[in-house]
C-alpha cells in the first residue's frame, strides 16, 4: 500500500468545474453572505471560478474590493472570463500558503482546507493578509462527512471507507471544521464560533445528480487514486460503481454533507 503524501490529490476530478460553476454564496455559504458589509475588502481563498466570490462582489457593493484567488490557473482565466465580473472584482493564481496582500476585512475560504495537508500553513498565511479585528471564515467538513439515504450499498460504503483512509494516508483532515477553533485559538484568534451548516439536496432538487455523481466510483478522478494506492481492489471498485449508479436511480432520496461554518476574529 502507497501511503507516500503527493498533491496530484489536488487536481479536480472530472466534472467537479462545472459543479464549482453552478455555487452561489446565498446557497452554498449562507452564513458568510450575512457578514458582508458595503466598502468591504474580502479575499475568497481557493475561489475557484468564482461563482461565490461574484457573490461576495455584490455584497460589498462598488466601494468595496473583492480578490479571488486558486492555485488552479485554469479556473482563474475561467472566472476572469465571466461576462458580469464588477469593477470591484478581481483573480489572481495565488497559492494558498504564500497570499499576497494586506489589510483585508474578511478572508474566506469554502471547501479548500479538507484539500490541504498542512493547515497550520494555510491557516497563518489566511491571518497575515488579514487586518487586526478581521474576520476569517471557513466552511468545511465536520468528521460526520455524509449522510446517503437510505443507506449505501455495501460496496460503495467499503469504498467511501477505502477513501477516507487514503486520506488520512495522504496527511488530509477528514474532520476540519471540528478542528479547526482549537488550531485558531492556538494562533492567537478570538471569537470563534462554529455554524452548523449542513447541505441537504433531495432528489427533487436540480442539482442531486451533479452531488450525488461526484462521489461515483467511477474511473476518472479520486477512485483511481485511491486504487492504484493500493486501498481498494479495481474489482471492488467497478461493483461499487454498478451499485451506486443504481443507488443514484432507483433508490437514493437525499444526500446530507455536514458542514460547519467556523468564523475568528484576528487579534
Amino acid at each position: 500500500m502507497d501511503t507516500s503524501t503527493n498533491t496530484s490529490f489536488r487536481n479536480l476530478p472530472q466534472g467537479t468545474g462545472l459543479y464549482l460553476s453552478e455555487r452561489n454564496l446565498q446557497s452554498d455559504f449562507p452564513v458568510l453572505a450575512h457578514l458582508f458589509r458595503p466598502g468591504q475588502r474580502v479575499m475568497d481563498v481557493g475561489c475557484g471560478p468564482g461563482s461565490i466570490t461574484r457573490g461576495i462582489a455584490a455584497c460589498v457593493g462598488p466601494e468595496g474590493y473583492v480578490l479571488g484567488v486558486d492555485q488552479d490557473a485554469r479556473l482563474i482565466e475561467q472566472a476572469r472570463e465571466h461576462p458580469h465580473n464588477p469593477p470591484q472584482l478581481c483573480f489572481e493564481v495565488q497559492e494558498a500558503t504564500n497570499l499576497m496582500g494586506q489589510d483585508f476585512d474578511v478572508v474566506t475560504a469554502s471547501r479548500l482546507l479538507l484539500w490541504v495537508p498542512d493547515l497550520n500553513a494555510v491557516l497563518e498565511s489566511m491571518l497575515r493578509v488579514l487586518k487586526p479585528g478581521g474576520l476569517l471564515v471557513v466552511l468545511d467538513n465536520t468528521a460526520r462527512r455524509i449522510t446517503w439515504t437510505p443507506e449505501l450499498p455495501e460496496s460503495m460504503q467499503a469504498y467511501f471507507s477505502a477513501y477516507q483512509a487514503w486520506r488520512t494516508a495522504q496527511g488530509l483532515n477528514n474532520q476540519v471544521a471540528d478542528d479547526l477553533p482549537d488550531l485558531l485559538q492556538e494562533l492567537g484568534c478570538q471569537d470563534i464560533q462554529t455554524l452548523p451548516s449542513p447541505e441537504h439536496t433531495t432528489r427533487d432538487h436540480p442539482l442531486f445528480e451533479k452531488r450525488s455523481g461526484l462521489w461515483s466510483p467511477a474511473t476518472s478522478g479520486r477512485a483511481m487514486q485511491v486504487v492504484q494506492a493500493g486501498f481498494f481492489s479495481e474489482e471492488n471498485r467497478q461493483q461499487a460503481e454498478k451499485d451506486y449508479r443504481l443507488w443514484m436511480q432507483k433508490a437514493g432520496q437525499s444526500i446530507t454533507t455536514h458542514l460547519a461554518t467556523v468564523v475568528a476574529r484576528k487579534a
